[in-house]
């Protein structure tokens, strides 16, 4: 189901669809130019403003391509990963 919330690369209004593999979310953002998927443990950390400016230029860059990147957080380095393009979308 998709609802409002606010996008955790920009903070501005976005759309956001829960993943059915219920392993993150869909955002759907104008202002990043459009969408990008993003993993729980990412999603926590941009929440609380730890995410690196380096990943949001990344995000928008391939979205610019025309790709879906995804952000996931991994836990051994505690550092971002910007997978280029996953195109499964909410059906996930």
């Amino acid at each position: 189901m998709t609802e409002d919330s606010l996008c955790p690369l920009c903070g501005v209004l976005a759309k956001r669809d829960t993943l059915k593999s219920l392993d993150g979310y869909l955002y759907m953002c104008g202002e990043c130019g459009g969408s990008f998927e993003i993993g729980h443990g990412a999603q926590r950390r941009a929440e609380r403003g730890e995410m690196y400016p380096s990943v949001v230029a990344d995000v928008r860059r391939l979205i610019a391509e025309g790709k879906i990147p995804r952000i996931e957080l991994e836990a051994v380095q505690a550092a971002f990963t910007v997978l280029p393009d996953v195109t499964k979308g909410p059906s996930r």
